[in-house]
């Protein structure tokens, strides 16, 4: 709907005119996600990010397999409520 589309727009707008502003080529190959994240990070986050990059994994897994399924209502929908709640 309306509403998520717009929520999804707004995560994008934050983060590059936010947290992307006067990234150069060299930090922003730096912010790339490749995998997994490694227990040595991951033991170095505070609990509040370990707990959104714990709850990213999953869904990241879960979306996978419905797209793999071609579930993509049930992908689109687990996206949804990622965002929205």
């Amino acid at each position: 709907n309306r509403n998520f589309a717009n929520k999804l727009w707004n995560c994008c707008k934050f983060v590059t005119d936010n947290a992307l502003k006067g990234a150069d080529e060299e930090e922003m190959k730096t912010l790339g996600v490749n995998g997994p994240i490694g227990k040595e990070e991951f033991e170095k986050l505070s609990l509040p990010e370990r707990y959104i990059v714990s709850k990213c994994h999953s869904l990241v897994a879960s979306v996978t397999s419905d797209i793999e399924n071609y579930q993509l209502g049930a992908a689109g929908s687990k996206v949804y409520e990622f965002l929205w709640d």
